[in-house]
């Protein structure tokens, strides 16, 4: 069985905001799949506490995000795997990186549950424009996993996941070497 909502930014247009998607779907979660083109640190921390408070009851999340540096706070991811892994692996912080795909433009979010999954296609980033000022658009689909979609989905989120590893350390140092000229590269972009 699939239900359909509508979701995105701003609440003045949906019912249901991308960032009260997000955040709902987290709590009851026992495995998380984020999906992203751009990862920024402000946007990460609307859904920080979520996401640790979700560790912590043993859920394992994945988070994928574009290798560019532009696109991928470096910095953050490197924090964020080594601060939500303290007591064991559950979090996977990853770059994806293709010689076939150019990049990594894709953004969903797949929330397993008991008995299906949750999966939110949207257009947002994990930016802070993304979840509170930008218009956005996303469509949340609830699907059993007998489900042809979530067959589909998995195999999507397997190709992702064999394309993509854990950034190496010389990429957090070539990143914080840079990070000043990328920031504001990225406040022109306006993300």
């Amino acid at each position: 069985m699939k239900q359909f909502e509508l979701v995105g930014t701003p609440k003045t247009v949906f019912s249901s905001t991308m960032l009260d998607a997000v955040k709902g779907n987290i709590k009851d979660s026992k495995s998380i799949i984020m999906v992203t083109g751009f990862l920024t640190e402000d946007g990460w921390n609307l859904i920080h506490d979520d996401i640790a408070a979700a560790i912590k009851r043993k859920c394992k999340v994945k988070l994928f995000s574009d290798s560019k540096p532009l696109n991928t706070d470096y910095s953050l991811l490197q924090r964020l795997n080594k601060e939500l892994n303290k007591k064991g692996k559950r979090f996977y912080g990853m770059v994806f990186e293709s010689e076939k795909i150019k990049k990594l433009h894709a953004k969903f979010f797949v929330f397993e549950k008991e008995d299906g999954i949750v999966v939110i296609i949207t257009s947002s980033n994990i930016t802070y424009p993304a979840f509170s000022s930008n218009l956005e658009l996303g469509i949340k689909l609830t699907v059993d996993k007998e489900d042809k979609f979530y067959r589909n989905i998995t195999r999507v989120i397997e190709d992702i996941e064999d394309n993509s590893r854990e950034p190496a350390k010389e990429e957090y140092s070539s990143y914080l070497a840079s990070k000043e000229e990328i920031e504001k590269a990225r406040a022109e972009m306006l993300l």
